[in-house]
């Protein structure tokens, strides 16, 4: 990979980190209610995901993020979980 595709990619992820953090800001204020928490919170798991990818295919050593994983969830959930598509 040369090194301005790198650069671009480094942004990338900085850029989508600060929208994860100012969501999780916003989500632990507990201000937002409703239809428009359901769709930050869809948001967020989208970011997670973008973000989890992007680290992969830079080839960092990663964490599954705790908005994809499933050790939460009680068992019976875990295989029919509709995020489990999403991964």
């Amino acid at each position: 990979m040369n090194p301005k595709k790198k650069k671009d990619l480094k942004i990338k992820i900085a850029k989508k980190r600060l929208v994860y953090r100012k969501i999780a800001f916003v989500n632990g204020l507990r201000c937002v209610k409703g239809y428009l928490f359901i769709r930050l919170m869809l948001y967020k798991y989208k970011i997670a995901k973008e973000l989890f990818t992007l680290e992969i295919e830079q080839g960092c050593p990663v964490l599954i993020p705790k908005e994809l994983s499933q050790k939460h969830l009680p068992k019976s959930f875990r295989y029919y979980d509709p995020l489990m598509r999403i991964v």
